[in-house]
């Protein structure tokens, strides 16, 4: 490693896991091709002519498709907020013990 910060504790024990980053770049992969496929294979069932004559936007759309594809988002946003919710409690607890003892405010 070509820049090592003296603040970081055991720097030179730190490496990179190639079996665990494989297995994130695969598992990346796979769902980029599945959530992306899924809307195509989708729209390829679908009778676009009935759709285009009825010209109503949701006409062709019953509520369990609507409601099917309203999930993943719903999910989204909750991981996202679950994440954001932890990566903030890592920092507050990293930046609560790498304060001296005498400095730090009762939580």
């Amino acid at each position: 490693m070509a820049w090592r910060p003296a603040s970081v504790p055991r720097i030179e024990t730190m490496a990179l896991d190639l079996p665990v980053l494989g297995v994130a770049v695969g598992a990346s992969q796979l769902c980029g091709i599945v959530f992306g496929l899924a809307p195509a294979l989708q729209a390829a069932r679908r009778d676009l002519q009935a759709g285009l004559r009825q010209g109503d936007r949701g006409a062709s759309e019953d509520a369990g498709r609507r409601q099917l594809r309203a999930a993943p988002v719903s999910s989204e946003v909750a991981l996202a907020l679950v994440l954001l919710v932890g990566a903030g409690s890592a920092l507050s607890w990293r930046c609560a013990l790498s304060t001296p003892v005498s400095r730090r405010k009762a939580f």
